[in-house]
C-alpha cells in the first residue's frame, strides 16, 4: 500500500484530486455525475489538443484510464494516446502504452498507428521504450499484432541490443557492464514471454524453420530469470511441434546438471528455501517429458545422476512443512512424472522403486494438494504400465475415496478403477458399494458407472454381477442414470443362464413396500420378458407380478408409467388370469389427462381383444442385442474423458497428461505413421522423388461402395473443423485439414500408403475453380510414389475467395497394388463457400423483413431431394431437423433464426465476404418425415450465392 501511495504522489495533482472525489462520493449517482463532468471537461480540452502541455495531456489520459477501470465507457482521445506513445520521454510513453493497452480494441482502425510505434520502440536501443513496447504487445497479443510484430520480437529475443550509455541522450557516461548485462537479460526475458503470448494466440505467426539452431543458442543464457522465460517458450513450441526441438534435450539436461548436481548457479535472488530456482527445475523436467529418453551415453548418465540426486535428497523421514515443502514437492513431483513418462526400463530399478515409495508417502500425507498430486501420478502410471504397477497402494487409495476433499476423492476413484483386475475386482467393488451410501453427490453418479463397468468386466459369476447392480441401484437412488439399467437389460438378454434368476431377484425387490423408480423400471422390463420363467413358483404367479408392479405405479414418472403399461399388456399375453385387473387399469387410464398414457391405454385395451395370433406376434419377446454393440457405459466414460481433456487442454500449452496420451495413441497406432497431426508437421523429411513411370493406358474406376464411402467422408469434413480422412481405398489414404482466416485459407492435403505395399505412379492435378484463387505448394501437376510406413506427402493449397465458388476438385490417378491398370478419379475438397461465411442471428421480425426484401426468381433457388446422410439425419425423423439446426448449422457458420421454426423446419442466415463485397443469404430447410425428403429454399443477394449455399446443404444432406 505504501508503494501505491508513493506512486500516486508522483502523479499530477488534478488526478489525485479526481480520485479523491470519486472515493468520497456517497452514492452511485454522485459518482456518475462526477465522472460525466470530468469526461466533458476532457473532451473540451482535447478539442484543441495541440495547445495542451505535456503535463496536462498526461493528466487527462491518466484520468481516462482510471475512469475506464471504474467500468465506464471511454471512446475518444485515441490520437492523444498515440501522440504520447510516440514521445521520446519515458513519462509520456509510459502513460501512452498504459492507455493503449486499456482503451484501444484490437480491431480499432487506430491500431495500425499503434503497431508502427510499437515496432519502432522494439527495434530502438532505448531500453525503457523497448520494455514498455514488449509489455504492451504481450498484453494486447491478438492475431493481427502477432503477424505484424512477431519477427521483430523474435529478433530482440535472439540478439538483444542495449545502449552503451546510461541515458539515451548522453554520449559521455558509459553504463556499467553489470547494468548493461541486466538490461540485456531483462530484454530477453520480456521478449521471450511476449513471443510466448503471440505464439499461443497464433502459432503460425512464428517462423519455426530455423528454430533448431535458435533454440540451442537460447539455452546458453546465464541469467536465470531469462532462462525461465525461455523454457516456457520452448515448452509451448515443443508441445505444438513434436520432435522438432529434440536437439535441445542435451542442453536442458546439462542445465539441470548445473542446477542440481554442480550447483553452478548460486544466486541468492533465485534460491528459494535453499533450493536453487525450483521453478526453472520444474520447467526443465517438463520440457524433457515431451521427448523420448536420451540415447547418448553421456547425456543419459548425466540425467540419471540428476534424477538420483533429486529423489535420494528427498528420501527423508519427514519433509518440512510450509513453503519449503511446496518447493521440494514441486520439483519432486515433476521428476517422478518424468520417470513415469520414460518408463521403468529407462532408469535403474532402485531409482524407480524409490519413486514408487515416495508416491506412497505422497498419497498418505496430510496435505490434500500433495495427496492429489500423488494420486494423479499413480493414475498416469496405471494407464501406462497396467493395474499391477499400482496395486501395492490399494489400501491407501481405498481410504482416499473417503477423503474430505472432493478432488482427491474423484482422483482416488479413477485410480481404483484403473488398478482393478481379476485378482482384486471383488474386493474393490464391495468396498465401493460400502462407500456408496455416504458418498458425496458430486461423484456418486460417476462411482455407480464405474461399479457397473467393473462388475460386468470382471464378473466370474453373472449372478454376482446382477446382485451387485441391484444393490448399486438401491443404494444409488436418483444418481443411477438410465444407461445403467439399459446395460443390465442388454446383459440379461444376452445370457440365458441368468434370466430366471434376474426375474426372481427383481420380483423380490418390487414386492417390498418401497422401491426406487429405476429398480421398478428394470423389474418391469425383465418381468415382461422373462417373468414366465418363474410363474410356477409359489408367490410368483403372473397376477403376483402384476400387483407387485402396480403397487408402485402411482409414485412413478410418466415415462416409467408408460413402461409399466407395456409390461401389463405383455402379462395379459402370458397369463390369462391377469386380463381382468389389467383391463381395469387400462380403462381407468383411457380417460387420463396425460396424452401418452391415454394413448397407450386405449391402444393396449383394443389390442387385448384381437386374435391370439396377432397378440402373440405383436407382444413377442424382444430379440437379444447384437454382441458387438458398444456398452453405453463405456461410451459415457470415454465422452467424459474427452470433455475433461477439452476443458483442461490449451493449444500451444498442452498438459503432460495430454502429451502422454497423444504419444501413447501414436505408438499404439501401429508402425505406420498415419497420425493426422503429421500432416501439419513442417519438419518432416521431403517427399520421395517423383516416379518416372508413365500412366498406364488402361484405367480403373471406383466402385459404388467406394464412391459412397468417399462421399460420406466428404460430408463429415464439411461439418467439422478437425483433421480427417478424405479418401481411403485401394491401399491409399488422403488426409485433409484446413484453417480459414477471413477471406483466406490454408489447406493441407496428405497422401499416404495405407497398406503394406508401395503405391506407384501417383499423379495429382488441380481443376480450376472459378471464384477461388488456389496456389499449390509444391507446384502441380505432381508425380510421386508412396511407400508404406512413410509420413504423408503434403500438398499445401493457399486459398483466397474472390467471388462465389463451388467445391474445388483434385484429379488423382495411381497404380493400385497388384494391378497393372491405373485408377483415376476426382476428389472434391470440403472447402465450401460456407467455410468463409459468418453466422448471422436474426429474430422472427428481422428474418421475415429480409426474406421479403429478397423476393424474385433471380434471387431464390429451391430443390427437393431425399436425405441419405448419416444418422440421425437418415432416416429422416422428427429429431433430424433439431439435430440439423443445433449440430450442423454452427460448424457450417449458419446463424439461427429465433422464434420461427417448427418441429419440421430449420431456418438460418449467413454472410459471405468476398472481394466483390458482402453477400448474404437466408435459408430454410423443411422436412417431410413420411417421404424421407427435405425441401431447401435459399434466397440470396445474388442468385450465385443462393445456388452455392443450396449446393453445400445438398452435399451434406443428400
Amino acid at each position: 500500500m505504501a508503494s501505491i501511495l508513493g506512486a500516486l504522489e508522483d502523479q499530477p495533482r488534478g488526478l489525485r484530486n479526481f480520485i479523491s472525489d470519486i472515493r468520497s462520493a456517497k452514492s452511485k449517482e454522485e459518482e456518475i455525475k462526477r465522472v460525466d463532468k470530468e469526461l466533458g471537461n476532457i473532451r473540451k480540452k482535447f478539442a484543441n489538443s495541440s495547445a495542451l502541455k505535456s503535463y496536462d495531456k498526461k493528466k487527462y489520459v491518466w484520468k481516462m484510464c482510471y475512469i475506464y477501470i471504474l467500468g465506464y465507457d471511454v471512446d475518444f482521445g485515441h490520437m492523444e494516446m498515440i501522440s504520447l506513445l510516440s514521445s521520446t520521454k519515458f513519462s509520456e510513453k509510459n502513460v501512452g502504452y498504459m492507455a493503449v493497452s486499456l482503451l484501444l480494441k484490437p480491431t480499432d482502425e487506430m491500431m495500425t498507428l499503434v503497431v508502427n510505434s510499437m515496432r519502432n520502440d522494439v527495434l530502438s536501443q532505448y531500453h525503457p521504450g523497448q520494455t514498455l513496447a514488449l509489455s504492451a504487445i504481450a498484453n494486447i497479443g491478438n492475431v493481427d499484432i502477432g503477424e505484424s510484430l512477431s519477427s521483430e520480437v523474435e529478433k530482440v529475443m535472439l540478439e538483444p541490443k542495449v545502449p552503451m550509455y546510461a541515458h539515451s541522450n548522453s554520449s559521455q557516461v558509459l553504463a556499467p557492464p553489470e547494468v548493461r548485462e541486466q538490461n540485456r537479460a531483462l530484454l530477453r526475458k520480456k521478449s521471450s514471454l511476449c513471443l510466448l503470448g503471440l505464439y499461443r494466440a497464433n502459432p503460425d505467426c512464428v517462423d519455426l524453420v530455423d528454430w533448431k539452431v535458435k533454440a540451442v543458442s537460447l539455452l546458453d543464457e546465464r541469467d536465470m530469470g531469462a532462462l525461465c522465460s525461455i523454457l516456457s517458450l520452448l515448452i509451448a513450441v515443443a508441445a505444438e511441434t513434436g520432435n522438432m526441438l529434440d536437439v535441445c534435450v542435451k542442453g536442458v539436461v546439462s542445465l539441470m546438471n548445473r542446477l542440481v548436481v554442480v550447483g553452478a548457479f548460486n544466486s541468492q535472488d533465485y534460491t528459494y528455501y535453499k533450493i536453487c530456482n525450483p521453478w526453472l527445475q520444474v520447467k526443465c523436467l517438463r520440457f524433457l517429458s515431451l521427448f523420448r529418453p536420451p540415447i547418448e551415453p553421456n547425456v543419459k548418465d548425466s540425467l540419471l545422476e540428476v534424477m538420483r540426486k533429486l529423489l535420494i535428497k528427498s528420501d527423508s523421514p519427514a519433509m518440512e512443512s510450509g513453503s519449503k515443502c511446496n518447493a521440494e514437492h514441486s520439483v519432486l513431483t515433476q521428476a517422478i512424472s518424468l520417470l513415469i513418462t520414460y518408463g521403468q526400463d529407462s532408469f535403474d530399478a532402485r531409482l524407480y522403486q524409490q519413486a514408487m515409495v515416495l508416491l506412497g508417502r505422497f498419497i498418505a500425507g496430510k496435505d490434500a494438494n500433495i495427496r492429489y498430486l500423488g494420486l494423479d501420478a499413480l493414475v498416469r502410471l496405471a494407464r501406462q504400465d497396467g493395474p499391477a504397477s499400482v496395486q501395492s497402494h490399494q489400501a491407501t487409495v481405498m481410504t482416499a475415496v473417503k477423503d474430505a476433499d472432493v478432488s482427491v476423492r474423484r482422483r482416488a476413484l479413477e485410480l481404483l478403477f484403473l488398478m482393478t483386475d481379476t485378482s482384486n475386482a471383488l474386493c474393490i467393488v464391495e468396498e465401493l458399494l460400502l462407500t456408496l451410501p455416504t458418498c458425496d453427490p458430486s461423484i456418486k453418479e460417476e462411482m455407480i458407472v464405474k461399479i457397473a463397468v467393473l462388475s460386468e468386466r470382471f464378473a466370474s459369476d453373472m449372478s454376482w454381477y446382477l446382485d451387485t447392480m441391484i444393490s448399486a441401484i438401491i443404494l444409488g437412488g436418483d444418481c443411477v442414470s438410465e444407461d445403467i439399467w439399459f446395460r443390465i437389460v442388454q446383459v440379461v438378454m444376452a445370457n440365458a443362464t441368468i434370466q430366471e434368476y434376474a426375474a426372481e431377484k427383481l420380483l423380490g425387490v418390487v414386492q417390498s413396500k418401497w422401491c426406487h423408480e429405476t429398480a421398478v423400471a428394470l423389474a418391469a422390463y425383465i418381468l415382461g420378458e422373462f417373468g414366465v420363467n418363474i410363474c410356477e413358483q409359489e408367490g410368483m404367479s403372473g397376477v403376483a407380478q402384476f400387483y407387485a408392479l402396480q403397487s408402485h405405479f402411482s409414485r412413478m414418472s410418466l415415462h416409467t408409467q408408460g413402461l409399466l403399461l407395456t409390461t401389463y399388456v405383455k402379462l395379459v399375453n402370458l397369463y390369462p388370469d391377469c386380463k381382468e385387473p389389467v383391463e381395469g387399469v387400462f380403462r381407468h387410464l383411457s380417460v387420463s389427462g396425460h396424452l401418452d398414457l391415454q394413448q397407450r391405454a386405449c391402444e393396449y385395451l383394443r389390442l387385448m381383444y384381437q386374435s391370439t395370433d396377432l397378440l402373440e406376434t405383436v407382444l413377442n419377446s424382444m430379440p437379444p442385442y447384437p454382441e458387438d454393440r458398444q456398452s453405453p457405459l463405456m461410451a459415457r466414460l470415454q465422452a467424459a474423458k474427452e470433455m475433461s481433456s477439452a476443458k483442461t487442454g490449451r493449444k500451444g500449452s498442452l498438459s503432460v497428461d495430454q502429451i502422454e496420451e497423444n504419444k501413447t495413441e501414436k505408438i499404439q497406432s501401429a508402425p505406420k505413421q498415419t497420425d493426422l497431426l503429421d500432416l501439419l508437421s513442417l519438419d518432416d523429411p521431403p517427399p520421395p522423388p517423383p516416379s518416372s513411370s508413365s500412366l498406364s493406358s488402361s484405367s480403373l474406376s471406383l466402385s459404388s461402395s467406394e464412391l459412397s464411402n468417399t462421399h460420406t467422408l466428404l460430408q463429415s469434413l464439411l461439418v467439422s473443423t478437425s483433421p480427417g480422412s478424405l479418401f481411403d481405398a485401394r491401399g491409399m489414404k488422403v488426409l485433409y485439414t484446413a484453417e480459414v482466416r477471413g477471406a483466406q485459407a490454408r489447406v493441407l492435403v496428405g497422401f499416404q500408403a495405407s497398406g503394406e505395399e508401395e503405391i506407384r505412379e501417383v499423379k495429382i492435378s488441380l481443376q480450376e475453380t472459378p471464384g477461388l484463387s488456389l496456389t499449390p505448394s509444391p507446384a502441380l501437376p505432381l508425380s510421386l510414389s508412396l511407400s508404406p510406413g512413410q509420413p504423408p506427402v503434403r500438398l499445401t493449397l493457399h486459398a483466397e475467395i474472390l467471388s462465389i465458388f463451388s467445391l474445388p476438385t483434385l484429379s488423382i490417378s495411381f497404380l493400385p497394388p497388384s494391378s497393372s491398370s491405373s485408377l483415376s478419379f476426382s476428389l472434391s475438397l470440403p472447402l465450401s463457400i460456407l467455410s468463409f461465411a459468418d453466422p448471422v442471428t436474426l429474430d422472427q421480425t428481422g428474418f421475415m423483413t429480409r426474406w421479403k426484401a429478397l423476393e424474385g426468381e433471380e434471387r431464390e433457388v429451391q430443390e427437393v431431394f431425399s436425405v441419405t446422410g448419416q444418422p440421425p439425419l437418415s432416416p429422416l425423423s422428427l429429431s433430424s431437423l433439431p439435430f440439423l439446426r443445433d449440430s450442423l448449422f454452427p460448424p457450417l457458420h449458419i446463424g439461427l433464426a429465433t422464434d420461427i421454426d417448427t418441429p419440421t423446419s430449420a431456418t438460418g442466415c449467413v454472410s459471405v465476404k468476398t472481394k466483390e463485397g458482402v453477400q448474404g443469404a437466408l435459408l430454410r430447410v423443411e422436412g417431410d418425415v413420411t417421404g424421407g425428403r427435405v425441401r431447401v429454399t435459399v434466397r440470396g443477394k445474388t442468385g450465385a450465392v443462393a445456388v452455392a449455399v443450396k449446393e453445400v446443404l445438398k452435399t451434406v444432406l443428400a
